[in-house]
């Protein structure tokens, strides 16, 4: 593989970088002005005290609030374990 000054690379590891910065630069964006929301002139639909709260992360009892709201008997997960088993043990 040659690199973008047309000399050859051997090194499996600069041919690896190469092909990550291959792969990198040609989903990156020519545009050097970011994009932000306020580009977009969307309606605000929600309160920023709403979307903090949205967005907090839950505490250790509200994980286990919703948790035993959570019938036991629904369908296991992907861990095959249900809400049943996780409320018992």
């Amino acid at each position: 593989m040659k690199d973008d000054y047309g000399i050859w690379i051997e090194n499996q590891q600069d041919i690896a970088t190469k092909l990550v910065a291959d792969y990198s630069n040609q989903f990156k964006s020519n545009q050097n002005d970011r994009w932000n929301e306020s580009n977009l002139q969307l309606k605000q639909l929600i309160t920023n005290v709403d979307n903090e709260a949205l967005v907090k992360i839950p505490n250790k009892e509200e994980v286990k609030q919703d948790h035993f709201a959570i019938n036991s008997n629904k369908t296991p997960g992907p861990d095959g374990f249900g809400a049943g088993f996780c409320k018992h043990y």
